[in-house]
């Protein structure tokens, strides 16, 4: 079992979305990833109908904030201005049919609704029902403990017993008190296989021993407080995330050092491996000042990439492309996946996946790199 897709840019309340994967004649394995993306949908009313439960449309980057919602006084006044400029430009004003102004109309309701059920989410009161509901509407979901209010987090993990189905905590080791709010709320658990232990390290890149340090800490400090049927029963994962925020001045050949930490921290505990799904950490600044266009070949152990100089020009991924293809070493080594064939599209002029889908920004080429990267974590010897 892996566990995958924890990168900064997940919505307000992820599920982990257990997968089973066929692999080569009676292989199989399971997938863990982060699934649940709750982000404003123009036409939703509810955030149950705007969750987008496919891991690769969660890594997209979309903010998952509520939308802010105009007075009727401030939509009057930017129409009023969008008409004054169509006039100084010699255009009509615009003026919307009576079938626009509907839909504009119904467009605002749902969106104060679709924020409102978001607050709804993030309240603590009965025990986070609201988000406890939705968690337990798919079957397939595994929510995650809200950890924020204590009492309201036995009780949340009460009624996900009481539903008979799994609950993951997620602890970031970085953050002070983590691991006693996860202590404080696994006395709410009825059996070790109950709960999944997600240990989450944080960024990671050159600084594994440290890493290692962490982990280990809290399993120690875990293990002298849970039962040793319950420590020793419950499913334990040492997470954390190594892609860097920017490619500027590195080699194009990465070491995957979440790998490197698995194996430090699995030399001496039960420990599954999980990872950020190779989605970086993002800075406001990177944006602003224009992107570099880059493309990236995933293999078990390593991250390899050809990195354009034509800044902010998409022209450049076909560059990349074809760079990182003619590579016979770096493209021996693909996996056989969605990503590695927008990669050979790519190299042929084509910035597009054939159904709609652009690749000509940064932003679906993160979903290229997730694709191949989990192909290959997934069946990780």
């Amino acid at each position: 079992m892996g566990t995958s897709g924890w990168g900064r840019n997940q919505g307000f309340f992820p599920c982990l979305w257990q997968i089973s994967i066929a692999g080569a004649g009676p292989v199989s394995t399971s997938l863990m990833a982060a699934a649940v993306r709750l982000t404003p949908n123009a036409l939703a009313s509810s955030s149950a109908e705007s969750s987008v439960i496919l891991p690769s449309r969660s890594t997209r980057g979309r903010n998952p904030e509520p939308r802010p919602v105009a007075t009727p006084e401030e939509i009057e006044i930017r129409r009023r201005e969008k008409a004054a400029k169509r006039v100084a430009d010699g255009k009509k004003p615009f003026v919307p049919s009576p079938k626009q102004e509907e839909r504009y109309r119904l467009q605002r309701e749902n969106t104060i609704e679709f924020n409102r059920s978001l607050e709804l989410l993030k309240s603590p009161a009965g025990g986070y029902s609201a988000w406890t509901g939705l968690a337990l509407s798919e079957p397939n979901f595994i929510p995650l403990a809200k950890l924020s209010d204590p009492a309201a987090a036995l009780v949340q993990i009460r009624a996900v017993v009481a539903a008979d189905r799994r609950i993951a905590f997620r602890v970031h080791l970085g953050v002070p008190g983590a691991v006693s709010a996860f202590l404080a709320a696994a006395t709410g658990l009825d059996h070790p296989g109950r709960g999944i232990l997600i240990l989450d390290a944080g960024y990671i890149r050159d600084s594994v021993s440290g890493a290692r340090d962490r982990v280990v800490n809290a399993l120690a400090e875990i293990r002298k407080h849970l039962s040793p049927p319950m420590f020793g029963g419950m499913v334990k994962v040492c997470m954390a995330g190594s892609f860097p925020s920017s490619l500027t001045n590195l080699p194009g050949r990465l070491r995957i050092q979440e790998r490197d930490l698995f194996d430090l921290v699995r030399a001496g505990w039960d420990v599954q491996y999980g990872d950020h799904a190779s989605v970086q950490r993002r800075s406001g600044m990177e944006a602003a000042s224009g992107w570099f266009p880059h493309v990236d070949v995933a293999h078990l152990r390593e991250w390899h990439f050809d990195r354009s100089g034509k800044k902010s020009n998409s022209v450049g991924y076909v560059d990349a492309a074809k760079a990182v293809k003619g590579d016979v070493g770096v493209w021996g080594g693909r996996s056989t996946s969605w990503g590695t064939d927008m990669v050979e599209r790519a190299s042929r002029g084509l910035l597009n996946d054939g159904k709609g889908l652009k690749l000509t920004t940064p932003g679906p080429w993160v979903g290229v790199r997730v694709s191949q990267h989990l192909t290959h974590q997934a069946f990780h010897p």
